[in-house]
């Protein structure tokens, strides 16, 4: 299968925004993955810090950009 994520969509429906992370997007990030009622039922690694937030986004921007893929866990 040939993949190409370099060329990241931006979908948008009426309520809701999907699109490329960004090194911005660190505090909101850093929030949603130490939140213990968001991630009860997520086995996922806890953040500890905003450094660790932005190496997250930078992985998952590193993935997008070699076309491995758009998610790591």
């Amino acid at each position: 299968m040939n993949l190409n994520f370099t060329l990241f969509p931006v979908l948008e429906t009426e309520r809701l925004t999907l699109r490329k992370l960004n090194l911005e997007n660190a505090t909101a990030i850093f929030g949603l993955r130490t939140n213990k009622e968001i991630n009860e039922f997520i086995d996922r690694e806890k953040l500890n810090n905003l450094s660790e937030s932005r190496a997250f986004i930078n992985l998952i921007s590193n993935l997008a950009l070699n076309n491995k893929g758009i998610l790591k866990q």
